[in-house]
């Protein structure tokens, strides 16, 4: 057994087996990035060599003479200038060996780079054309197919049995029962803020939140209240009724405030649940259920899931076409009581 879990009652679900199924639609192509050219960096022009270390000795040279005896400073100022001139000429002839070889060097390396560069760009721009090549041409086999399918899905085939199948879903959510109030100020999972945010994005004005249903078994003061409910009109001709779904997110584990320590819930087998189940089911309502680690991860998921399951009841694809680039819901298995435990003992909530 996985999430989502999705209940419908009887009489509905015998009408959504009978209808003809409709034709899913193509994912639409996505436009290509453009690919940017891996270009090489031509390194800095090399520079010549300053001799600076030989003026800085002879500097000090210089220094020291100026403490020394007279004509002892005489001496090592003439030593120093034809020393100064000597390396001088020698750094000279240095750089004219040295650095313009290094300078033949770099300019070889510099045309290199730029015609590497050159044939990077001439390469790179004939693979994003034909990036857009193949898009537009993806782009016009998925509007065909997608003009292909929607005749398909909207032609009148059968139109007595698909007008009979609305008929009977008609009849069947007039008898669904309206929910008693709305709680202004109702409580809130963990996760719920973020499906919230994301259905009222994708089904604006149906969503609702502190919905409260009468329990006639239990006290005045008790009543269920879905996560969130949706609410739609069912159209039948020219007539119009109200059909809900209950969206429920269902944690594997919950802090007790009586014991002081978390507790498992919404296992397998659980009969809180199923007899809440059953109390919307038996008053038109449909049921769907996914799990806190899907609207964690995956909340347009869900969103999706939601619009496919209303497809399907209102025997009208078209509002499953918002969500063609969004990805399906992944399943996530129900969990055991025990498996509730070791939940807890590894603080699985805290994964997601």
């Amino acid at each position: 057994m996985y999430y989502p879990q999705i209940l419908l009652p009887q009489p509905i679900k015998e009408v959504i087996q009978a209808s003809p199924p409709q034709l899913p639609l193509p994912p639409k192509p996505q436009k290509p990035s453009e690919i940017e050219p891996d270009y090489k960096k031509i390194p800095p022009r090399p520079e010549p060599y300053k001799p600076i270390a030989v003026f800085i000795v002879c500097f000090l040279v210089a220094v020291v003479g100026l403490l020394l005896p007279v004509h002892f400073a005489i001496k090592i100022l003439i030593i120093s200038l034809a020393l100064l001139t000597a390396l001088g000429y020698i750094a000279t002839l240095y750089n004219n060996f040295f650095y313009y070889r290094r300078l033949d060097n770099w300019r070889k390396k510099q045309q290199d780079i730029e015609n590497w560069n050159e044939q990077e760009k001439i390469k790179v721009q004939k693979l994003n054309k034909q990036k857009i090549k193949d898009y537009h041409q993806q782009l016009n086999e998925y509007n065909q197919n997608k003009r292909e399918i929607e005749q398909a899905n909207n032609s009148p085939k059968k139109p007595k049995e698909y007008l009979r199948l609305k008929l009977k879903l008609y009849q069947e959510f007039k008898t669904a029962y309206k929910y008693d109030y709305i709680d202004s100020n109702p409580k809130e999972g963990r996760c719920e803020p973020i499906l919230r945010e994301r259905l009222n994005h994708y089904f604006r004005d149906k969503i609702y939140v502190g919905v409260k249903m009468q329990n006639p078994n239990f006290s005045s003061g008790y009543a269920y209240t879905p996560d969130f409910t949706y609410v739609d009109n069912f159209k039948y001709l020219n007539e119009k009724v109200p059909f809900y779904i209950d969206i429920e997110v269902d944690e594997p584990y919950y802090f007790d405030s009586d014991i002081k320590d978390n507790s498992p819930c919404h296992y397998i087998g659980l009969v809180k649940d199923e007899t809440r189940n059953k109390f919307f089911l038996d008053r038109g309502w449909i049921v769907i259920r996914f799990a806190e680690e899907q609207v964690a991860i995956q909340a347009d998921s869900c969103c999706k899931e939601l619009a496919k399951l209303i497809s399907q009841i209102t025997l009208d694809d078209s509002i499953v076409n918002n969500f063609r680039n969004i990805p399906d819901l992944d399943q996530v298995s129900m969990w055991t009581e025990e498996e509730a435990y070791h939940m807890i003992e590894k603080k699985y909530r805290d994964r997601y």
